[in-house]
């Protein structure tokens, strides 16, 4: 699908990129384009993320199907912007690449290119030739480069979230950081800590999940599942039986620096708090807590945070992205945020009802309904609403 629109420059040309593997051939361009325009919050748009998904969820069997949609001015790849086409019963949906894995979207653009008659051109190729009936791109950080282009130009937003962060430039040091707690606090991780010594004795370190720490990612998952099903709630990602796989492949060693590595509290050998932290330009993005449900009443968690943000900022960090949602918990762990939106569009009659009968108003009541469940009566549901990709 290589194009000459008559809007851009001389030379320039858009391609949907449709199979894995034309996916995977695009690594040196891509990463040359992430070099030139990526910011932090793009850490799901560089290759290492969406390479090693796609070798992990992309196959012939599977219900998501890749679409990227490539701009080249020349020999040079100035745009990309990452999108797939997932079918949900009879309508194909246009979402962006690895969602819901992904907790950002955007697009890459070149610094020197002018993004919105790019924006506007893959857009239109996005909407008309590939067979959709709806785009529904999720999470768009209103400092995305598609931000302008979706709120102005193509969609409607239907819900808005924010992302907590702390910005660890805010602090000279861990001496800094420290002093933004009040005295009580300060004492309260102090008793943490001390229960938790006589289990053993406390340390933190951050394991390199390249050097055989794979374990680690396991407990993880497992400890998340347990939690969720204690409180009678779902993730399709934590469910999702390759996710153990795809989050080893992003701490391996490829040749390129690991994207993920996991902070670690342990009581002695024996692991009571950990994350899945992505690492990326600067940014560190705490992808998924987990602690040991038996040692819930002691809190190891909040000892494992204090220690991970202060490690971040002592090995010259200048972001800790707690990420949506906000839930309120993560105030105390945040010194600002960035509102976050989910963009929709029909692209036909079936996309039509899909985002205006489901989307705007079913969807949101049976989130609502959900909610209001008590536990176990949301458990027996869990398997079912899972298998079909939440709600």
């Amino acid at each position: 699908m290589d194009r000459q629109p008559a809007d851009l420059p001389e030379g320039a040309r858009l391609e949907v990129v449709a199979t894995s593997g034309a996916l995977l051939a695009l690594k040196e361009d891509w990463q040359a384009l992430e070099a030139a325009a990526a910011r932090p919050h793009h850490v799901f748009q560089s290759f290492a993320w969406c390479g090693a998904w796609a070798r992990h969820f992309l196959s012939e069997a599977a219900s998501a199907e890749p679409a990227l949609i490539a701009g080249w001015l020349g020999g040079r790849l100035v745009m990309l912007w990452p999108l797939m086409i997932a079918r949900h019963g009879p309508v194909r949906v246009l979402k962006w690449l690895t969602d819901p894995f992904g907790q950002y979207g955007d697009v890459l653009v070149a610094p020197d290119i002018d993004a919105a008659p790019w924006l506007s051109r893959a857009w239109q190729i996005a909407r008309t030739e590939l067979g959709i009936d709806a785009a529904f791109l999720r999470h768009v950080r209103v400092d995305a480069t598609a931000y302008p282009f979706l709120s102005a130009s193509c969609a409607t937003s239907i819900a808005r979230e924010c992302a907590p962060c702390l910005d660890l430039s805010a602090f000279a040091d861990g001496a800094a950081y420290d002093r933004r707690y009040g005295k009580e606090q300060r004492r309260r991780r102090q008793r943490i800590q001390r229960k938790l010594e006589t289990l053993g004795p406390v340390r933190f370190g951050m394991d390199d999940l390249s050097d055989g720490s794979a374990g680690t990612v396991g407990w993880m998952i497992a400890e998340k599942r347990r939690w969720l099903a204690v409180r009678g709630l779902m993730s399709p990602v934590v469910a999702n039986a390759r996710l153990h796989a795809f989050l080893g492949d992003l701490g391996a060693e490829t040749g390129d620096a690991p994207l993920a590595a996991a902070p670690v509290l342990r009581c002695g050998d024996r692991p009571v708090a950990a994350e899945l932290a992505l690492r990326y330009r600067g940014g560190h993005f705490a992808y998924l807590t987990a602690h040991d449900h038996r040692l819930h009443d002691l809190s190891p968690a909040r000892l494992h945070m204090h220690l991970s943000q202060k490690w971040c900022l002592e090995n010259g960090l200048a972001l800790f992205d707690l990420m949506v949602p906000g839930d309120g918990y993560k105030e105390s762990w945040s010194n600002g945020s960035v509102d976050v939106f989910d963009f929709l569009a029909p692209a036909s009659a079936m996309g039509r009802l899909y985002c205006r009968a489901y989307l705007r108003h079913l969807r949101p009541h049976i989130r609502a309904a959900y909610r209001r469940l008590g536990r176990r009566v949301r458990r027996p549901v869990i398997a079912l609403l899972t298998k079909f990709g939440g709600f």
